[in-house]
């Protein structure tokens, strides 16, 4: 930690807090009576990490010095990452607290005569600290410190000398993982901690991700390459066929023949993910026209921008042909995609699609996933996880993973009245049922108008990537879909 001049740092553009008056009065409530707590971390060309707010206050109450630590030298989408840990790691609460009250401040604090108590820390034997707050250890908590310690050192402890954390459990837990036999600590009288604890973890500021981030959360909806698999995925099998998943390596005799039965021979992947279901099916003699926006290659961690836009400009060349479907598939991607107006797009676009005979094939987690009931089955079991996942409250069901990659994914867990809602108004017959702790649908016979096929259009040939650059495909995909609509007389 040291002291920088105050107009040597400056906010970061992307940074995804709101705060009101009310809440700025708090801050500077806070920074009056208990100074810098905490440091500010920075990124080396003077960017702020994090203390937004506490910078803004500060030059307002007249400081010239704040206190800072300085990350490790960072791309822009990384820092944006990390913005996001520290905007989540504030505190060792595991969803955005309420904001307290000023009433609720005990009697008779008054201001501090030291405008930086972080910086007078004490080195301190790391064991009573162990021993009196080890059952309070949270994963949330130590992830997020694992996480921070990659790219900027940790802040001190905030404690009383009768060794009760006010703020860093996660902190603590990470450096006794580590080893650590004394660790620095910034003391607080005790009749002082309970403010203390409610200027450190109950004052939290609304968290916009979905609309600072918004983009950034599109583009890191890509499957993984730790995510590939050899097998046909199960939503493409698992409603006629009891097998689990990634047994079948391959579509053929009888199966093969009662798959075509079923779902016909002209078939649309739409989000095809690393194409692995397209090239099984291929090989078992299937039309399959894939379509995929965010085409990561298999061994790859990164989106192929131009292998992506290769198979975009494939698709709507298909789709101008008036191909009839006999299935559109969509397996995972409404997990994947961040926002419930992004959904309805696509959903509207694959009613777009569709002719009289079309099925719609959909597959989706649901909330008695396993990818969704451990994450609270760690908070209540205090295991630890290397997940580092975070529950976002814009919306019910979701969690946003994959933060130490520096590509963050949403994962939305659907209920079933949210799936029968979101196809309900494109469709005349929807049907649904759970298998293997997801949603298989099948949708049929389109309700939807030709505008509302073109405000989906509008969208998802518009899409981002992660250069700043976004598809730019409407026109192609407007005039794809006219010659298509034309072809096989579409008149919804």
């Amino acid at each position: 930690m040291k002291l920088v001049d105050i107009d040597s740092i400056f906010p970061s553009h992307y940074n995804p807090r709101q705060a009101d008056e009310e809440r700025l009065s708090k801050v500077s409530w806070s920074l009056s009576t208990f100074g810098f707590l905490l440091p500010l971390v920075i990124h080396p060309d003077g960017e702020i990490l994090s203390g937004h707010q506490r910078h803004r206050v500060a030059k307002e109450l007249g400081f010239t010095q704040v206190p800072v630590m300085v990350s490790k030298e960072l791309p822009i989408e990384k820092r944006k990452t990390f913005n996001i840990l520290f905007n989540r790691g504030t505190n060792d609460l595991h969803q955005t607290t309420r904001t307290f009250q000023m009433s609720d401040v005990p009697k008779g604090i008054t201001p501090t005569t030291d405008p930086y108590p972080c910086l007078s820390y004490e080195m301190s034997d790391i064991q009573p600290f162990l021993q009196k707050n080890v059952h309070r250890f949270r994963p949330y908590a130590t992830v997020t410190a694992q996480q921070l310690s990659k790219i900027s050192p940790l802040p001190p402890l905030i404690a009383t000398r009768d060794n009760r954390v006010l703020n860093g459990l996660g902190r603590l837990h990470l450096w006794a993982m580590k080893k650590m036999e004394r660790i620095p600590v910034v003391f607080i009288e005790e009749e002082r901690a309970d403010a203390v604890d409610m200027a450190l973890n109950q004052l939290s500021m609304d968290f916009t991700i979905h609309e600072e981030y918004a983009d950034m959360l599109r583009t890191g909806a890509f499957r993984r390459r730790l995510t590939s698999r050899a097998g046909l995925g199960l939503g493409m099998y698992i409603h006629l066929f009891q097998k689990p998943s990634n047994q079948m390596k391959a579509l053929k005799g009888k199966e093969r023949i009662q798959w075509i039965r079923y779902y016909g021979k002209t078939i649309c992947d739409f989000g095809a993910g690393h194409l692995t279901d397209t090239h099984i099916l291929r090989e078992a003699g299937i039309d399959v026209t894939p379509f995929e926006p965010y085409h990561c290659p298999p061994g790859s961690s990164q989106v192929d921008k131009d292998a992506s836009l290769a198979i975009v400009d494939h698709f709507l060349s298909v789709i101008a042909t008036g191909k009839a479907f006999s299935t559109i598939f969509l397996s995972s991607v409404l997990n994947s995609v961040p926002f419930q107006a992004d959904r309805e797009h696509i959903v509207a676009l694959l009613a777009g699609l569709c002719t009289e005979k079309t099925k719609v094939a959909v597959w989706a987690m649901n909330r008695t996933n396993n990818g969704y009931t451990r994450f609270f089955r760690e908070e209540r079991s205090n295991n630890f996880s290397k997940n580092g996942q975070f529950l976002l409250d814009y919306e019910e069901g979701i969690l946003l993973g994959d933060l130490s990659r520096g590509t963050p994914k949403v994962q939305k867990y659907h209920t079933k009245q949210e799936l029968l809602q979101l196809f309900t108004p494109f469709f005349e017959h929807v049907r649904m049922r759970e298998l293997e702790q997801q949603y298989y649908i099948e949708a049929e016979t389109p309700t939807i108008t030709k505008e509302r096929v073109r405000e989906a259009i509008a969208f998802e040939f518009n899409l981002p990537y992660s250069d700043g650059s976004r598809m730019d495909r409407v026109s192609a995909a407007l005039e794809a879909f006219e010659q298509r609509w034309e072809r096989v007389g579409w008149k919804a």
